[in-house]
Formats: C-alpha cells, structure tokens, sequence
C-alpha cells in the first residue's frame, strides 16, 4: 500500500498540503491575538505598518531602525482590509502567511526532488508541512516567516537555474536574496555563499569538487556574469531602501542598524543601560556612535573584545539543540499566549521527528556526495554556520533557527526516505562514518543530556493531572477539590502562573484573601492581574479592582474574557454594566472596555459574535424581560440576533443612537437560575465606513447594559 502511494507523489503532496492547512487553522482556533497591544516584536510591527497603512508615515521609533519588508507587506494587507471593509487585519496577515507556508512546502518538495529524489522530496514536505514549529510559524506576526519563505524560494531557483542555465532564473534569486535581506538583514551576509556556490558549479566537468583548479573559475567569464547579475539583482532590490535612509539620516545604512548596536551592546557589557544611552541620542547617530564605539574598544583590548562577543558563545549553542517544545510546555511557568496544551499531540510527535530528521541530517551532511546534489552541501553548511555563528554571538531565540531546520528536514529527507540504501553507502568508508556517528553523538548529548527530560516531563505531567482535576472540580462546584488539586499542581511547580492565578482566585471566592494576596506578590502575567483585580474588589476596593480588570485584558493581547469565564464564579445579578471591568466573567466576544465622552463605558460586540452569561439570585419567572441598552453606532443600524437557550431567537434592529430594546424571556426557561444570551450581529470595519478612523476591527453594535426584570409586557 505504502509503495503504491510513493507511487503518486502528486496526490500525496496535496494530502500534505490540505494536512498542513488543517494543522495551521486549528492552532488559529486556539490562537486569537490582538497584536496592538503586545508590548514585543509582533506588537511594534504591527503598530508600524497600522501607521503607515493610515497616515503613508514610516517612522523608526524604535531605538534601531528595523528591517522594513515584512512591516510594508503588513501595512498592504491592513489596507486591503479597509478596502474590502469585512475582513479582519490580522487575520488576512495570517491568512496570507499560511499561504506562503504551503506553497513553501511545494517547493521545498521539489528543491529536495532536485537533489535527492520525489521520494525524499515528499518527506522534507512533510516536516514542513506537520512539524509543530513549522506550523506555528504563520500564525505570528514576527519577520521570520516571510523571510524563510522568500530563503525558500531563493534556493529553489538556485537549483532550478543548476538544471536550466536561464540567467533570468539567476536574477531572480538575486531578487529574493535582496527582499529576505529586507525581511531580515542577515541573509545579505549570504551572498558570499551563493559566490562559492556558483564557482564550484560552473567548474568544468573534470575538475574534482575539493580541487584547488576550482579556484581558476574566479577569473572565468561565466562566473564572473553569474556572480554580477546575483549581485546585481540583490543590490537593486535593496537600493530603494538604503536610498530612504540616506535621506532621511544622511548615512549610509543599506537596511538596518541591529548589527551595530548588538555588536556594541554586547562588546560594551552595558546591557539596558546600553539602550538608553542610544536612546538619549538623535536615530541618525545612534549606528555612527555603536560603531565608533565598538571599533574603539576592539583597538583598546582586542582580547577582552573577542572574549565579550564569545562570551555565552557555549551556553547559547546548546540552546540551539533542546527538546524545544518539551522545554516550554513541561518547563516553562507560562506559555504567552501559545496553545501549548491544546496542541500537545502535535507538539509531542513533533519532538520525535525532530529527534529523527536532525540526526539523520547531520548523519547526512557526513556521508559521501549524493549523485544529482552537486555543490549544494557547501551552500547548505554555509547557511547552517552562520546562523549557529549568529546565535551563539547574539542570543538564542527558537524562530532565529529556522533556516538551521530547514537545511537539516531536506538532508535529513534523504536517509529517512531510504535508510537502507543510506547505510549500505557508508561502508568501507571510514571517514565519512566517523564523521557521521561524531556528528549524531554530539546532537544527541546535546540534546538530550543537559537536562534531566525524564523528570522534567514526568513533573509536567502530574502538574497538567492536577491543573485539569481542578479545572473540572470548580466546574462541578466542587471549590474544596478544586483548591486541592491546585494546591498540588503548585507542589509540583511552584512558579506556574495559570496555577498560581486559578489557587488565588479560589481562595478569594473562599474568602481566603491574605492566603490569595501571597500567591499574587510576584509575577507578571495577564492571568495573575485578573486575580489581583478580584482580589482588590474582594477587598472593598472597587475602583481599583475596576481599573486592574481593564488594564489586564489590552496589555498582552490574550483572551482574558474566555479566561474569566472558566476561572471566575461572578456574583449572581441582575443588572450588568459592560465596560466596568467588573464585567469579566460574564462576557465573552467583546472588544476591551471604552468610554465615551461623558464617562459612560461600554463594550463593542467583536466579530459579530459574542455571549452574556448571568447568574441570577432568584429563578426566571413567567414574563421575565431582557432590557439591553443598545446603540448600532453607525446611520444605517444594525440587525442583531439574541438566542435564548438554544431553541428561542429574536431579531431586532439597532438603531444610530443608545436605546433600550425589550425582549421577553422564553416561557420555557421559567426556573433558570442562570440566563445565557447569546448575541449575533452585523459587523462593519471603522476605518472602512468613516474617513480618517483608524479603527481596522469587525465590530456589530455597543452594549451599554443590560437587565433581567420581573414584569409583564409584549416584548420589544
């Protein structure tokens, strides 16, 4: 069955390609992100690109001047959703880069087919298209992924140019070196590599790959036009940029200014202080002085500079090759908003393979020259070096790796798609074995030694036993189990936020507030400033516990509605404000609280969809009324759907102005104790429908209030 399926590679790379899409969208659906709020990268970006999308305004207000490429993709996708007026921003971002994902997949299939053969094209496919960071990768708002997509395409031409000898197909690589270089500045330092690439390609037939004759073809014409036109092409691309920032700083800067100023920071051991003297200084300066400054320390102490540049050189190496997702959901005390536990079958098996294709990669790169791979392999270490080199100088970050992944799933393809034939051509040759089994030893101590992975996960385990136990007591009502099991997770993992915050806001129910106020010390984290608000209101202070609330839903972007939901027992009412703060725990689908010009809050109903869940001190009773406080905010109206339950729906029509809409409870729910309104609107986009907003959300209509009252009436 299996060979007859390798026989059709074409359907089962579409069976990769709708898997991967599959696998991305469902860590969508775990995964809603608000970046305007995010105080790190994704948040800068997306605040750049809103700016420039809504004034034509590109300013570097950072304390470096940034990469520009994946900010002006942003900002055009941003304006294309107020053009269309129904699409959300960020989730046409996204859209677009899941896109780019799967065409990635395609053509690092046939970059690997190219080198190798389609069957060892279909398994890099699948790493791309299954491997949990790969999948992760589009769904952030960071730079990395447009700039592996474009690395992607950038040595897939290489390869096709390798078979075509088509110089455009040349100039087009160089095109794509220059926008990664765009995305990310580093892969301009890579075009050294597609030099010695072109040199040992263009060699004549009879010339041996390692011979000292290659070095004749520097003088060749072929290669002098090859290694121009690449040049040339990259140079062009990044022109337009290097001119704006001569003009706008009278320097020299071809795309950024984070090499000097990390070089510097580092060199200089200033660390923050470092930033906030560049940050004192105009942005024209601030590369001029980093680099004044480094070239001066290096004259001063040459020694003591190197030694600074490598000083974390071991430790940040050994970061690059960790069980990275065991190490976050198992170690870390928070996961930032990422779905670690949602998508933990996906992150588990993707430990093994990673485990599988990186050791058979570097067993790979050992072994003897694959007939059709050419002079790849020099290209591939060339890429591979550097970006360990980077890392270990600079600081680890898992999304720095990609291109070390990358390079590793299409080597390691091709002992995974044949690993009989793969070991049969290492016999009798000695070298290339040992060299083979050094590599695979060293990843595997490094991977697997350093940390103590049975214990790290067998804590992990009983800590996500405990925290879902729980999480399932205080669902069933049952606080003296849930306190319990939480109180156990915390035995196990004393840091762990989600934990920490759950323990406090059960002890505040309890009325435990001194016990709550020692688990809130410390910490910063959205979860732990919900609890710190209850905490405060708990405690008689309303206004502040108000002004926490608030605060804590916009200042990472997650869900804190959804977490409200499941982690607070509100108290039972009757009458509900929106837009207090106090509001959490019995809203879920609406934007964060704003106020209008008088003081009065209110809350918009995002994305069209959303739910109030009221508990009620006394059971509904026959002509109970549902009062919502209302208002379209837009001329046209508003039509917006009310369910009661699940079988009773009522349609109004919100007008432009705050009104109050009557609805009759259901005779069926007489009884209820608790009264679920689930709320579905028409939506429209601000900054689509009113000149000079910049407003880029999918909003349905204003809720001010509501209120369940006892009384008689015919409805609206």
């Amino acid at each position: 069955m299996a060979a007859r399926v390798l026989k059709q590679p074409s359907l089962l790379l579409a069976a990769l390609v709708l898997a991967g899409l599959a696998l991305r969208l469902w860590y969508i659906a775990f995964n809603q992100i608000e970046p305007g709020y995010s105080p790190t990268d994704d948040g800068d970006y997306y605040r750049r690109a809103l700016r420039f999308t809504l004034t034509g305004q590109y300013i570097d207000d950072h304390w470096f001047i940034r990469s520009p490429l994946h900010v002006l993709m942003f900002a055009g996708l941003l304006r294309l959703s107020i053009v269309l007026g129904t699409i959300d921003g960020v989730l046409l971002i996204r859209a677009v880069q899941i896109g780019m994902s799967l065409l990635a997949v395609l053509l690092v299939y046939d970059s690997t087919r190219r080198l190798f053969d389609g069957r060892a094209g279909l398994v890099t496919a699948g790493i791309l298209a299954l491997w949990f960071p790969f999948v992760e990768l589009p769904i952030h708002l960071f730079s990395e992924p447009l700039f592996l997509y474009l690395l992607i395409g950038h040595l897939w031409l290489l390869l096709l140019w390798r078979v075509m000898r088509r110089w455009w197909l040349l100039a087009l690589a160089g095109l794509l070196l220059g926008l990664a270089a765009l995305a990310r500045s580093p892969a301009l330092y890579s075009a050294p590599f597609v030099a010695l690439w072109l040199l040992l390609e263009l060699r004549p037939a009879d010339v041996p790959l390692l011979s000292l004759r290659v070095l004749r073809g520097l003088v060749r014409p072929a290669f002098l036009r090859a290694v121009a036109l690449v040049g040339l092409c990259c140079a062009l691309t990044i022109a337009p940029w290097t001119i704006r920032n001569y003009l706008e700083y009278q320097r020299f800067i071809p795309i950024d200014t984070i090499g000097p100023a990390n070089l510097w920071l580092i060199v200089g051991d200033h660390n923050r202080q470092g930033s906030e003297i560049l940050l004192s200084m105009p942005q024209a300066e601030r590369q001029s002085f980093a680099t004044a400054e480094a070239r001066r320390l290096l004259a001063e102490d040459p020694q003591r500079f190197v030694g600074l540049l490598f000083n974390g050189w071991e430790r940040n190496f050994r970061e690059i090759w960790k069980l990275q997702y065991v190490v976050d959901f198992f170690g870390q005390n928070y996961f930032y908003m990422r779905p670690l536990r949602e998508l933990a079958p996906l992150g588990l098996l993707g430990e093994l393979l990673w485990l599988a294709f990186v050791g058979c990669g570097l067993a790979a790169l050992a072994a003897p020259l694959a007939p059709r791979e050419g002079a790849f392999r020099v290209l591939a270490l060339g890429w591979l070096g550097y970006t360990c080199l980077s890392i270990m100088i600079l600081h680890p970050e898992p999304r720095y790796s990609y291109p070390i992944w990358l390079l590793l799933a299409m080597y390691g393809a091709a002992a995974l798609a044949h690993p009989a034939v793969f070991v049969r051509q290492f016999r009798g040759r000695w070298l290339h074995t040992a060299a083979a089994l050094l590599l695979v030893g060293g990843f595997l101590l490094l991977a697997l030694t350093p940390r103590d992975y049975p214990r790290l996960i067998g804590n992990g385990v009983q800590r996500e036993r405990h925290f879902a136990a729980g999480r399932q007591a205080y669902a069933a009502g049952d606080t003296v189990a849930a306190v319990r099991e939480m109180q156990a997770a915390l035995t196990v993992q004393p840091e762990f936020v989600e934990g920490r915050a759950y323990l406090a806001l059960l002890q505040i129910e309890q009325g435990n507030l001194d016990a709550a106020r020692a688990l809130l010390r410390e910490g910063d984290a959205q979860e732990l400033d919900i609890a710190r608000g209850m905490l405060a209101y708990a405690a008689g202070d309303a206004a502040r516990a108000a002004d926490l609330l608030r605060q804590a839903e916009v200042r990472r972007s997650a869900d804190m509605q959804a977490f409200s939901m499941m982690a607070i027992d509100p108290p039972a009412t009757s009458t509900l404000h929106l837009g207090t703060g106090l509001d959490l725990g019995y809203i879920r689908g609406f934007s964060p609280a704003e106020e209008l010009a008088n003081g009065e809050r209110y809350r918009w109903l995002e994305a069209g969809t959303g739910s109030i869940v009221l508990p009620l001190a006394a059971p509904l009773d026959t002509g109970s009324v549902v009062l919502l406080r209302l208002t379209a905010g837009r001329p046209e109206g508003a039509r917006l759907r009310v369910q009661f339950g699940p079988a009773h729906r009522e349609t109004i029509t919100v007008g432009d102005g705050w009104r109050v809409y009557r609805l009759l409870v259901p005779a069926d729910l007489e009884g209820q104790e608790t009264l679920t309104l689930a709320l579905d609107g028409d939506t429209f986009m601000p900054a689509h429908r009113f000149p000079g907003s910049t407003d880029l959300r999918l909003l349905s209509v204003m809720v001010d209030a509501v209120q369940v009252v006892q009384t008689t009436g015919d409805g609206q």
